[in-house]
Protein backbone atom coordinates (compact mmCIF):
# COMPACT_ATOMS: atom_id res chain seq x y z
CA UNK A 1 0.00 0.00 0.00
CA UNK A 2 1.14 3.51 -0.79
CA UNK A 3 0.64 4.60 2.83
CA UNK A 4 2.71 1.82 4.38
CA UNK A 5 6.09 2.70 5.87
CA UNK A 6 8.89 2.24 3.36
CA UNK A 7 10.94 0.00 5.67
CA UNK A 8 8.05 -2.37 6.32
CA UNK A 9 7.18 -2.54 2.61
CA UNK A 10 10.80 -3.28 1.74
CA UNK A 11 10.97 -6.00 4.41
CA UNK A 12 7.76 -7.59 3.13
CA UNK A 13 9.07 -7.50 -0.46
CA UNK A 14 12.37 -9.05 0.63
CA UNK A 15 10.56 -11.81 2.55
CA UNK A 16 8.33 -12.54 -0.44
CA UNK A 17 11.39 -12.71 -2.69
CA UNK A 18 13.13 -15.12 -0.32
CA UNK A 19 10.07 -17.37 -0.20
CA UNK A 20 9.87 -17.40 -3.99
CA UNK A 21 13.57 -18.25 -4.30
CA UNK A 22 13.14 -21.05 -1.76
CA UNK A 23 10.19 -22.44 -3.73
CA UNK A 24 12.17 -22.39 -6.95
CA UNK A 25 15.14 -24.03 -5.24
CA UNK A 26 12.89 -26.85 -3.99
CA UNK A 27 11.50 -27.26 -7.50
CA UNK A 28 15.06 -27.35 -8.84
CA UNK A 29 15.95 -30.08 -6.36
CA UNK A 30 13.18 -32.48 -7.37
CA UNK A 31 11.76 -31.30 -10.68
CA UNK A 32 12.82 -30.83 -14.27
CA UNK A 33 15.01 -27.89 -13.34
CA UNK A 34 17.34 -30.31 -11.56
CA UNK A 35 19.59 -30.49 -14.59
CA UNK A 36 22.28 -27.86 -14.19
CA UNK A 37 22.75 -27.79 -17.94
CA UNK A 38 19.16 -26.69 -18.60
CA UNK A 39 18.18 -23.12 -19.36
CA UNK A 40 14.86 -21.41 -18.52
CA UNK A 41 12.25 -20.80 -21.22
CA UNK A 42 8.97 -18.95 -21.46
CA UNK A 43 5.99 -20.97 -20.17
CA UNK A 44 4.02 -20.33 -23.31
CA UNK A 45 6.83 -21.66 -25.48
CA UNK A 46 7.31 -24.66 -23.19
CA UNK A 47 3.61 -25.46 -23.66
CA UNK A 48 3.58 -24.78 -27.42
CA UNK A 49 6.30 -27.33 -28.31
CA UNK A 50 4.46 -30.43 -26.99
CA UNK A 51 1.25 -28.97 -28.40
CA UNK A 52 2.83 -28.95 -31.86
CA UNK A 53 4.26 -32.46 -31.50
CA UNK A 54 0.95 -33.86 -30.27
CA UNK A 55 -0.90 -32.19 -33.13
CA UNK A 56 1.34 -33.89 -35.68
CA UNK A 57 2.41 -37.19 -34.14
CA UNK A 58 0.00 -38.26 -31.39
CA UNK A 59 -2.02 -41.46 -31.15
CA UNK A 60 -4.88 -39.52 -32.75
CA UNK A 61 -3.43 -40.78 -36.05
CA UNK A 62 -5.37 -43.98 -35.41
CA UNK A 63 -8.66 -42.07 -35.63
CA UNK A 64 -8.11 -40.80 -39.19
CA UNK A 65 -8.74 -44.26 -40.58
CA UNK A 66 -11.34 -43.59 -43.27
CA UNK A 67 -8.80 -42.32 -45.87
CA UNK A 68 -6.41 -45.09 -44.82
CA UNK A 69 -9.08 -47.76 -45.38
CA UNK A 70 -10.02 -46.21 -48.70
CA UNK A 71 -6.37 -46.15 -49.81
CA UNK A 72 -5.67 -49.82 -49.07
CA UNK A 73 -8.95 -50.83 -50.76
CA UNK A 74 -8.30 -48.82 -53.93
CA UNK A 75 -4.57 -49.48 -54.35
CA UNK A 76 -3.65 -52.72 -52.57
CA UNK A 77 -6.54 -55.11 -53.26
CA UNK A 78 -8.16 -55.15 -49.83
CA UNK A 79 -11.93 -55.59 -49.63
CA UNK A 80 -13.95 -53.19 -47.49
CA UNK A 81 -14.47 -55.95 -44.92
CA UNK A 82 -10.74 -56.77 -44.86
CA UNK A 83 -9.90 -53.08 -44.40
CA UNK A 84 -12.35 -52.87 -41.49
CA UNK A 85 -10.66 -55.92 -39.97
CA UNK A 86 -7.21 -54.30 -40.27
CA UNK A 87 -8.41 -51.15 -38.52
CA UNK A 88 -10.36 -53.07 -35.87
CA UNK A 89 -7.36 -55.22 -34.94
CA UNK A 90 -5.12 -52.16 -35.02
CA UNK A 91 -7.32 -50.43 -32.48
CA UNK A 92 -7.08 -53.48 -30.21
CA UNK A 93 -3.27 -53.32 -30.45
CA UNK A 94 -3.48 -49.57 -29.85
CA UNK A 95 -5.54 -49.92 -26.68
CA UNK A 96 -3.70 -52.92 -25.21
CA UNK A 97 -0.28 -51.49 -26.05
CA UNK A 98 -1.21 -48.19 -24.47
CA UNK A 99 -2.24 -50.03 -21.31
CA UNK A 100 1.09 -51.89 -21.20
CA UNK A 101 3.33 -48.87 -21.80
CA UNK A 102 1.42 -46.17 -19.89
CA UNK A 103 3.12 -46.91 -16.51
CA UNK A 104 6.47 -46.20 -18.18
CA UNK A 105 6.04 -42.49 -17.58
CA UNK A 106 5.80 -43.05 -13.80
CA UNK A 107 9.18 -44.76 -13.81
CA UNK A 108 11.32 -43.06 -16.44
CA UNK A 109 9.83 -39.57 -16.67
CA UNK A 110 8.34 -37.61 -19.58
CA UNK A 111 11.53 -37.16 -21.62
CA UNK A 112 12.39 -40.81 -21.98
CA UNK A 113 8.73 -41.78 -22.43
CA UNK A 114 8.22 -39.27 -25.27
CA UNK A 115 11.51 -40.27 -26.93
CA UNK A 116 10.75 -44.00 -26.76
CA UNK A 117 7.23 -43.43 -28.06
CA UNK A 118 8.36 -41.42 -31.08
CA UNK A 119 11.07 -43.94 -31.92
CA UNK A 120 8.44 -46.70 -31.80
CA UNK A 121 6.10 -44.62 -33.94
CA UNK A 122 8.81 -43.93 -36.50
CA UNK A 123 9.58 -47.65 -36.84
CA UNK A 124 5.90 -48.56 -37.25
CA UNK A 125 5.36 -45.85 -39.87
CA UNK A 126 8.27 -47.24 -41.87
CA UNK A 127 6.80 -50.75 -41.54
CA UNK A 128 3.44 -49.52 -42.89
CA UNK A 129 5.26 -48.11 -45.90
CA UNK A 130 6.30 -51.70 -46.72
CA UNK A 131 2.63 -52.69 -47.15
CA UNK A 132 3.27 -54.70 -50.29
CA UNK A 133 5.49 -57.13 -48.41
CA UNK A 134 3.64 -57.49 -45.08
CA UNK A 135 0.55 -59.48 -44.12
CA UNK A 136 -2.69 -57.86 -42.91
CA UNK A 137 -1.87 -58.95 -39.35
CA UNK A 138 1.51 -57.22 -39.48
CA UNK A 139 -0.14 -54.16 -40.98
CA UNK A 140 -2.62 -54.09 -38.08
CA UNK A 141 0.21 -54.43 -35.57
CA UNK A 142 2.16 -51.60 -37.22
CA UNK A 143 -0.88 -49.31 -37.37
CA UNK A 144 -1.67 -50.02 -33.71
CA UNK A 145 1.98 -49.60 -32.70
CA UNK A 146 2.03 -46.23 -34.43
CA UNK A 147 -0.84 -45.18 -32.15
CA UNK A 148 0.87 -46.59 -29.04
CA UNK A 149 3.99 -44.54 -29.75
CA UNK A 150 1.88 -41.44 -30.31
CA UNK A 151 0.06 -42.04 -27.04
CA UNK A 152 3.34 -42.27 -25.16
CA UNK A 153 4.13 -38.80 -26.51
CA UNK A 154 0.65 -37.65 -25.47
CA UNK A 155 1.03 -38.94 -21.91
CA UNK A 156 4.42 -37.29 -21.61
CA UNK A 157 2.84 -34.00 -22.73
CA UNK A 158 -0.16 -34.09 -20.37
CA UNK A 159 1.63 -32.40 -17.48
CA UNK A 160 2.60 -29.23 -19.36
CA UNK A 161 -0.73 -27.47 -18.52
CA UNK A 162 0.28 -27.81 -14.86
CA UNK A 163 2.70 -24.92 -15.50
CA UNK A 164 -0.43 -22.75 -15.40
CA UNK A 165 -2.09 -24.42 -12.42
CA UNK A 166 -2.56 -22.44 -9.21
CA UNK A 167 -3.29 -23.95 -5.81
CA UNK A 168 -4.31 -20.51 -4.55
CA UNK A 169 -8.10 -20.07 -4.78
CA UNK A 170 -7.59 -16.33 -5.21
CA UNK A 171 -5.73 -16.95 -8.48
CA UNK A 172 -7.56 -18.34 -11.50
CA UNK A 173 -6.41 -21.83 -12.50
CA UNK A 174 -7.03 -22.70 -16.12
CA UNK A 175 -5.03 -25.90 -16.44
CA UNK A 176 -8.25 -27.71 -17.41
CA UNK A 177 -8.73 -25.35 -20.34
CA UNK A 178 -5.17 -25.92 -21.56
CA UNK A 179 -5.52 -29.68 -21.10
CA UNK A 180 -8.67 -29.43 -23.21
CA UNK A 181 -6.62 -27.72 -25.92
CA UNK A 182 -4.06 -30.56 -25.90
CA UNK A 183 -6.87 -33.14 -25.95
CA UNK A 184 -8.40 -31.39 -28.95
CA UNK A 185 -5.12 -31.10 -30.80
CA UNK A 186 -4.54 -34.82 -30.14
CA UNK A 187 -7.17 -35.60 -32.77
CA UNK A 188 -5.76 -33.12 -35.29
CA UNK A 189 -3.06 -35.62 -36.22
CA UNK A 190 -5.80 -37.74 -37.81
CA UNK A 191 -6.01 -35.11 -40.55
CA UNK A 192 -2.67 -36.10 -42.03
CA UNK A 193 -4.14 -39.20 -43.67
CA UNK A 194 -6.09 -36.88 -45.96
CA UNK A 195 -2.80 -36.46 -47.80
CA UNK A 196 -3.04 -40.08 -48.93
CA UNK A 197 -5.36 -38.84 -51.65
CA UNK A 198 -2.58 -36.70 -53.11
CA UNK A 199 0.72 -38.45 -52.21
CA UNK A 200 1.96 -41.93 -53.02
CA UNK A 201 1.09 -44.26 -50.10
CA UNK A 202 4.54 -45.72 -49.53
CA UNK A 203 6.38 -42.42 -50.00
CA UNK A 204 4.01 -40.71 -47.56
CA UNK A 205 4.73 -43.14 -44.75
CA UNK A 206 8.51 -43.08 -45.33
CA UNK A 207 8.53 -39.28 -45.05
CA UNK A 208 6.30 -39.41 -41.99
CA UNK A 209 8.63 -41.93 -40.32
CA UNK A 210 11.51 -39.48 -40.79
CA UNK A 211 9.36 -36.69 -39.36
CA UNK A 212 8.59 -38.81 -36.25
CA UNK A 213 12.32 -39.45 -35.77
CA UNK A 214 12.94 -35.69 -35.90
CA UNK A 215 10.20 -35.26 -33.31
CA UNK A 216 12.04 -37.68 -31.02
CA UNK A 217 15.09 -35.41 -31.16
CA UNK A 218 12.96 -32.37 -30.28
CA UNK A 219 11.43 -34.24 -27.33
CA UNK A 220 14.90 -34.98 -25.94
CA UNK A 221 15.61 -31.26 -25.74
CA UNK A 222 12.24 -29.86 -24.69
CA UNK A 223 10.69 -32.42 -22.32
CA UNK A 224 11.64 -32.51 -18.61
CA UNK A 225 12.89 -35.50 -16.67
CA UNK A 226 10.19 -35.15 -13.99
CA UNK A 227 6.62 -33.91 -14.65
CA UNK A 228 5.72 -30.31 -13.88
CA UNK A 229 3.20 -29.94 -11.05
CA UNK A 230 2.29 -26.24 -10.76
CA UNK A 231 3.13 -22.71 -11.84
CA UNK A 232 5.64 -22.57 -8.98
CA UNK A 233 8.08 -24.41 -11.27
CA UNK A 234 10.24 -22.78 -13.92
CA UNK A 235 10.24 -24.61 -17.27
CA UNK A 236 13.69 -25.49 -18.56
CA UNK A 237 15.12 -27.06 -21.68
CA UNK A 238 18.04 -29.44 -21.71
CA UNK A 239 21.30 -28.37 -23.38
CA UNK A 240 23.54 -31.40 -22.98
CA UNK A 241 20.68 -33.93 -22.74
CA UNK A 242 22.33 -36.15 -20.15
CA UNK A 243 19.03 -37.92 -19.29
CA UNK A 244 19.34 -36.83 -15.67
CA UNK A 245 16.74 -38.45 -13.44
CA UNK A 246 16.62 -38.36 -9.66
CA UNK A 247 17.02 -41.95 -8.45
CA UNK A 248 15.04 -41.48 -5.23
CA UNK A 249 12.19 -39.71 -7.03
CA UNK A 250 12.15 -42.44 -9.65
CA UNK A 251 11.94 -45.20 -7.07
CA UNK A 252 9.18 -43.42 -5.19
CA UNK A 253 7.10 -42.71 -8.26
CA UNK A 254 7.39 -46.30 -9.49
CA UNK A 255 5.95 -47.97 -6.45
CA UNK A 256 4.51 -45.68 -3.83
CA UNK A 257 0.76 -45.64 -3.34
CA UNK A 258 -0.22 -47.12 -6.70
CA UNK A 259 -2.86 -49.43 -5.22
CA UNK A 260 -4.55 -46.81 -3.04
CA UNK A 261 -6.87 -45.47 -5.78
CA UNK A 262 -8.25 -48.98 -6.32
CA UNK A 263 -10.09 -48.69 -2.99
CA UNK A 264 -12.45 -46.06 -4.35
CA UNK A 265 -15.65 -46.80 -6.26
CA UNK A 266 -15.19 -43.70 -8.40
CA UNK A 267 -11.93 -45.14 -9.80
CA UNK A 268 -13.66 -48.19 -11.18
CA UNK A 269 -16.65 -46.24 -12.43
CA UNK A 270 -14.27 -43.91 -14.26
CA UNK A 271 -12.49 -46.85 -15.92
CA UNK A 272 -15.71 -48.60 -16.95
CA UNK A 273 -17.30 -45.43 -18.33
CA UNK A 274 -14.15 -44.52 -20.24
CA UNK A 275 -13.89 -48.02 -21.71
CA UNK A 276 -17.55 -48.13 -22.64
CA UNK A 277 -17.81 -44.71 -24.25
CA UNK A 278 -14.53 -45.05 -26.16
CA UNK A 279 -15.63 -48.50 -27.40
CA UNK A 280 -18.81 -46.91 -28.71
CA UNK A 281 -16.79 -44.28 -30.57
CA UNK A 282 -14.48 -46.96 -32.01
CA UNK A 283 -17.45 -49.07 -33.07
CA UNK A 284 -18.87 -46.12 -34.96
CA UNK A 285 -15.52 -45.38 -36.62
CA UNK A 286 -15.09 -49.02 -37.64
CA UNK A 287 -18.50 -49.44 -39.30
CA UNK A 288 -18.76 -45.91 -40.72
CA UNK A 289 -17.35 -46.82 -44.15
CA UNK A 290 -19.79 -49.72 -44.45
CA UNK A 291 -22.73 -47.56 -43.34
CA UNK A 292 -22.12 -44.77 -45.88
CA UNK A 293 -20.53 -46.73 -48.74
CA UNK A 294 -22.31 -46.47 -52.06
CA UNK A 295 -22.09 -45.08 -55.58
CA UNK A 296 -23.55 -41.69 -54.68
CA UNK A 297 -21.65 -38.42 -54.42
CA UNK A 298 -22.90 -38.00 -50.86
CA UNK A 299 -21.26 -41.27 -49.84
CA UNK A 300 -17.93 -40.10 -51.27
CA UNK A 301 -18.31 -36.74 -49.53
CA UNK A 302 -19.00 -38.40 -46.17
CA UNK A 303 -15.88 -40.55 -46.48
CA UNK A 304 -13.77 -37.53 -47.41
CA UNK A 305 -15.11 -35.36 -44.62
CA UNK A 306 -15.04 -38.04 -41.91
CA UNK A 307 -11.50 -37.32 -40.62
CA UNK A 308 -12.08 -33.57 -40.82
CA UNK A 309 -15.35 -33.46 -38.87
CA UNK A 310 -14.75 -36.34 -36.47
CA UNK A 311 -11.22 -35.25 -35.59
CA UNK A 312 -11.92 -31.54 -35.11
CA UNK A 313 -12.29 -32.05 -31.38
CA UNK A 314 -10.26 -28.89 -30.76
CA UNK A 315 -13.53 -27.04 -31.42
CA UNK A 316 -15.11 -28.41 -28.23
CA UNK A 317 -12.37 -29.79 -25.96
CA UNK A 318 -11.25 -26.37 -24.59
CA UNK A 319 -14.87 -25.51 -23.77
CA UNK A 320 -15.22 -28.85 -22.03
CA UNK A 321 -12.06 -28.17 -20.01
CA UNK A 322 -13.33 -24.75 -18.97
CA UNK A 323 -16.63 -26.33 -17.93
CA UNK A 324 -14.79 -28.74 -15.62
CA UNK A 325 -12.61 -25.93 -14.23
CA UNK A 326 -15.73 -23.95 -13.33
CA UNK A 327 -18.35 -26.55 -12.36
CA UNK A 328 -16.66 -29.86 -11.61
CA UNK A 329 -17.32 -33.28 -13.10
CA UNK A 330 -20.98 -34.14 -12.39
CA UNK A 331 -22.64 -32.43 -15.35
CA UNK A 332 -19.81 -33.29 -17.81
CA UNK A 333 -20.18 -36.96 -16.85
CA UNK A 334 -23.94 -36.82 -17.50
CA UNK A 335 -23.21 -35.10 -20.81
CA UNK A 336 -20.76 -37.89 -21.70
CA UNK A 337 -23.45 -40.53 -21.22
CA UNK A 338 -26.04 -38.58 -23.21
CA UNK A 339 -23.73 -37.97 -26.17
CA UNK A 340 -22.76 -41.66 -26.19
CA UNK A 341 -26.42 -42.49 -26.64
CA UNK A 342 -26.94 -39.74 -29.24
CA UNK A 343 -24.01 -40.90 -31.36
CA UNK A 344 -24.88 -44.61 -31.13
CA UNK A 345 -28.52 -44.06 -32.06
CA UNK A 346 -27.69 -41.65 -34.89
CA UNK A 347 -25.24 -43.97 -36.63
CA UNK A 348 -27.55 -46.92 -35.99
CA UNK A 349 -30.84 -45.49 -37.20
CA UNK A 350 -30.35 -42.37 -39.32
CA UNK A 351 -30.34 -42.61 -43.13
CA UNK A 352 -27.38 -41.69 -45.30
CA UNK A 353 -27.97 -37.95 -45.14
CA UNK A 354 -28.33 -38.12 -41.37
CA UNK A 355 -24.79 -39.48 -41.05
CA UNK A 356 -23.53 -35.89 -41.25
CA UNK A 357 -25.07 -35.45 -37.80
CA UNK A 358 -23.41 -38.71 -36.70
CA UNK A 359 -20.02 -37.19 -37.53
CA UNK A 360 -20.82 -34.10 -35.49
CA UNK A 361 -21.98 -36.28 -32.57
CA UNK A 362 -18.76 -38.30 -32.85
CA UNK A 363 -16.74 -35.09 -32.67
CA UNK A 364 -18.49 -33.96 -29.49
CA UNK A 365 -18.31 -37.44 -27.96
CA UNK A 366 -14.57 -37.82 -28.56
CA UNK A 367 -13.97 -34.31 -27.23
CA UNK A 368 -15.53 -35.37 -23.96
CA UNK A 369 -14.05 -38.88 -23.73
CA UNK A 370 -10.40 -37.94 -24.01
CA UNK A 371 -10.67 -34.64 -22.19
CA UNK A 372 -12.35 -36.12 -19.15
CA UNK A 373 -9.93 -39.05 -19.10
CA UNK A 374 -6.92 -36.80 -18.54
CA UNK A 375 -8.65 -34.12 -16.46
CA UNK A 376 -10.21 -36.60 -14.06
CA UNK A 377 -6.87 -38.29 -13.42
CA UNK A 378 -5.02 -34.99 -12.99
CA UNK A 379 -7.60 -33.29 -10.78
CA UNK A 380 -8.48 -36.30 -8.63
CA UNK A 381 -5.26 -38.25 -8.07
CA UNK A 382 -1.59 -37.73 -7.40
CA UNK A 383 0.73 -37.19 -10.33
CA UNK A 384 2.89 -40.16 -9.36
CA UNK A 385 0.07 -42.62 -10.14
CA UNK A 386 -0.93 -41.02 -13.46
CA UNK A 387 0.66 -43.71 -15.63
CA UNK A 388 -0.67 -46.55 -13.48
CA UNK A 389 -4.26 -45.27 -13.58
CA UNK A 390 -3.99 -44.51 -17.28
CA UNK A 391 -2.86 -48.10 -17.78
CA UNK A 392 -5.73 -49.40 -15.65
CA UNK A 393 -8.29 -47.42 -17.65
CA UNK A 394 -6.82 -48.72 -20.90
CA UNK A 395 -6.86 -52.34 -19.69
CA UNK A 396 -10.54 -51.96 -18.82
CA UNK A 397 -11.03 -50.34 -22.22
CA UNK A 398 -9.30 -53.27 -23.95
CA UNK A 399 -11.56 -55.70 -22.05
CA UNK A 400 -14.67 -53.85 -23.25
CA UNK A 401 -13.41 -53.01 -26.73
CA UNK A 402 -14.14 -56.43 -28.33
CA UNK A 403 -17.83 -55.58 -28.01
CA UNK A 404 -17.26 -53.02 -30.77
CA UNK A 405 -16.54 -55.93 -33.14
CA UNK A 406 -19.77 -57.80 -32.34
CA UNK A 407 -21.98 -55.64 -34.54
CA UNK A 408 -21.10 -54.97 -38.17
CA UNK A 409 -22.72 -52.24 -40.24
CA UNK A 410 -25.55 -54.63 -41.13
CA UNK A 411 -26.29 -55.20 -37.42
CA UNK A 412 -25.74 -51.64 -36.30
CA UNK A 413 -29.21 -51.09 -34.82
CA UNK A 414 -28.67 -53.75 -32.16
CA UNK A 415 -25.27 -52.31 -31.34
CA UNK A 416 -26.68 -48.78 -31.16
CA UNK A 417 -29.32 -49.77 -28.60
CA UNK A 418 -26.79 -51.65 -26.44
CA UNK A 419 -24.24 -48.82 -26.40
CA UNK A 420 -26.88 -46.14 -25.84
CA UNK A 421 -28.48 -47.88 -22.86
CA UNK A 422 -25.22 -48.97 -21.21
CA UNK A 423 -23.60 -45.54 -21.72
CA UNK A 424 -26.45 -43.66 -20.05
CA UNK A 425 -26.67 -46.23 -17.24
CA UNK A 426 -23.02 -46.34 -16.21
CA UNK A 427 -22.35 -42.63 -16.64
CA UNK A 428 -25.46 -41.96 -14.59
CA UNK A 429 -24.16 -44.17 -11.78
CA UNK A 430 -20.78 -42.43 -11.93
CA UNK A 431 -22.40 -39.02 -11.72
CA UNK A 432 -24.53 -40.16 -8.76
CA UNK A 433 -21.39 -41.34 -6.98
CA UNK A 434 -19.87 -37.89 -7.48
CA UNK A 435 -23.02 -36.27 -6.09
CA UNK A 436 -23.15 -38.71 -3.15
CA UNK A 437 -19.63 -37.83 -2.13
CA UNK A 438 -20.41 -34.13 -2.31
CA UNK A 439 -23.62 -34.47 -0.27
CA UNK A 440 -21.74 -36.29 2.44
CA UNK A 441 -19.81 -33.05 2.81
CA UNK A 442 -16.51 -34.72 2.21
CA UNK A 443 -15.51 -32.33 -0.62
CA UNK A 444 -16.56 -30.52 -3.73
CA UNK A 445 -13.42 -31.81 -5.42
CA UNK A 446 -10.28 -33.49 -4.28
CA UNK A 447 -6.70 -33.88 -5.25
CA UNK A 448 -5.05 -37.05 -4.04
CA UNK A 449 -1.68 -35.98 -2.63
CA UNK A 450 1.25 -38.38 -2.41
CA UNK A 451 1.99 -39.74 1.08
CA UNK A 452 4.29 -37.64 3.24
CA UNK A 453 6.99 -39.07 5.48
CA UNK A 454 4.66 -38.69 8.49
CA UNK A 455 1.62 -40.52 7.05
CA UNK A 456 1.33 -43.76 5.15
CA UNK A 457 -2.09 -43.13 3.60
CA UNK A 458 -3.10 -40.70 0.93
CA UNK A 459 -4.46 -37.35 2.06
CA UNK A 460 -7.13 -35.45 0.19
CA UNK A 461 -6.91 -31.73 -0.43
CA UNK A 462 -10.23 -30.02 -1.03
CA UNK A 463 -10.55 -28.11 -4.30
CA UNK A 464 -13.43 -26.48 -6.13
CA UNK A 465 -14.60 -29.02 -8.71
CA UNK A 466 -15.49 -32.76 -8.57
CA UNK A 467 -15.73 -34.93 -5.47
CA UNK A 468 -13.66 -36.91 -3.09
CA UNK A 469 -13.23 -37.99 0.51
CA UNK A 470 -10.86 -37.48 3.38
Amino acid sequence: PSGAPGGRAAMREETSSEELNQTLEEADAFGPAASASGFPVNRGLAYFVPLLLVGCLSGGLVFGTAPFQEAIVLHFGYSTLDAQGVVGRAFQVFVFGTAVFAPLIDCVGPRRCAFAGLVLESGCLFLISRIRSVSPLVLSAALGGMGVGGNMLYFASAHFPQLFKSEDEAVASYDGLLQGVISGVYMVSGFVFLLLGYIDFERFFVFYAVFAAAGACIAVVSFPDVPYSSRAEEPRWCESCRWKHDAQGEAASCGQGHLEPLKFVRTWLFCVCFGLTSSCANWGLTIFIGVVSGPTLESAALISWQPIIANSTFLFSPLFGSWIDAKGFVMPIISLGLWTAIFALSIGFLPLRGQWFSLLALNILQSQIYSIQFMYLQKTYSGNVFGFLMSLSCFVQSAIMPTSLLWTDSQRRSGAVCFACSGVLFCGVWALEQVRQARLGRAADVTLDPPSSEESEFSFTVCRAGVGTR
